[in-house]
């Protein structure tokens, strides 16, 4: 393992990095879900022979409600994330000889 001194700004570069990461990736795993449950309150609909505007309306309430809480359950899940980072980071930062950062 190579040792080297990071700065502030090369430590915030390498959190923001693994943030967009965890926002990619999260945000793909979001919208797979969201399209499954799009499909379900469809064939739910199909299911009932009644396709009013009324059910309609109700599918897109329901879906704006699980976009909402698949995008706070995101930001929980990056916020836990970045914390365990920076944590790990800081106990990394504590391991290294002094001799090393002067």
């Amino acid at each position: 393992m190579i040792k080297m001194r990071l700065n502030n700004r090369a430590k915030l570069k390498c959190l923001d990095n693994v943030r967009k990461f965890l926002v990619s990736t999260i945000t793909r795993q979001c919208s797979r879900s969201m399209n499954k449950s799009a499909t379900y309150v469809v064939r739910e609909d199909e299911e009932a022979n009644s396709p009013s505007f009324l059910n309609l309306t109700s599918a897109f309430q329901n879906l704006d409600r699980k976009v909402e809480e698949g995008f706070r359950h995101l930001d929980e899940r990056i916020n836990e994330r970045m914390d365990k980072l920076e944590t790990r980071l800081a106990d990394m930062e504590r391991q290294i000889p002094d001799e090393i950062w002067s």
